[in-house]
């Protein structure tokens, strides 16, 4: 009898593997690899990031767990944001400008606008909802962040978008987190908090690539580990 059964092995489930170490549990995973929407390539003294590839800095959770697993990280240099679209390429500027000058239709660009506010102004409220209160258990804080607008999706709140909006914010949240269609408006309005941060936000890169991270964990538990094994029903 298992202490615990973890079921994926995306960062979460690796995370939460990781945590629980020491007990007795199995991570059920049904793809023939670990890292789900984290994983990368190296070239020589090089790697590609095929997804999640940013990550929190000092104090995170995030933080605590590269040191836990020994992984290392640094910051990443020059600018964070850029956008290419329609055969133009951004890579200076504010990001808030970045619909007037990217070619696309004035209807795109105005629902750009009308949802880029949207998510600025839940960016406010979440910062607010998100912040550690003074003798709070990190428990407490956590559920009322995942409380925090989960009775609809992001794209429900976002609005349906025209093609050229819909190509900035569906890979935006899908690289690290999931389609628009899957996660709450709460967890996509959060990872903007995360990418707009200016501290503590998603500003460092793991050193050899993300997939270091996930492979050394799944290394550490390999006998933990199945791959390639569907879960049917949860009971």
């Amino acid at each position: 009898m298992k202490d615990v059964i973890i079921i994926g092995g995306g960062l979460a489930g690796l995370s939460a593997a990781w945590r629980l170490k020491n007990h007795n549990i199995l991570l059920l995973e049904s793809s023939n690899r670990v890292g789900g929407r984290v994983m990368s390539e190296r070239r020589g003294n090089y790697w590609l990031n095929w997804g999640g590839h940013v990550y929190a800095g000092e104090g995170s959770a995030t933080d605590e767990l590269l040191k836990s697993v020994g992984v290392k990280s640094t910051p990443v240099p020059g600018t964070l944001s850029a956008m290419h679209l329609n055969g133009k390429l951004l890579l200076s500027g504010r990001v808030e400008l970045y619909p007037f000058r990217a070619p696309m239709s004035w209807k795109s660009r105005l629902a750009m606008l009308t949802a880029g506010a949207k998510v600025r102004l839940a960016v406010m409220k979440y910062s607010k909802v998100a912040k550690k209160r003074p003798l709070e258990e990190p428990s407490v804080q956590q559920q009322r962040i995942l409380d925090f607008m989960n009775n609809k999706t992001f794209s429900e709140f976002t609005g349906k978008l025209p093609t050229d909006a819909d190509a900035i914010f569906r890979p935006t949240v899908s690289r690290s987190t999931g389609d628009p269609e899957q996660i709450s408006a709460g967890a996509g309005v959060g990872y903007f908090d995360m990418i707009w941060s200016k501290e503590g936000g998603l500003s460092k890169n793991i050193i050899g690539g993300p997939s270091t991270l996930t492979n050394t964990i799944a290394s550490t538990l390999k006998h933990q580990i199945e791959l390639e094994t569907e879960v049917l029903e949860v009971i």
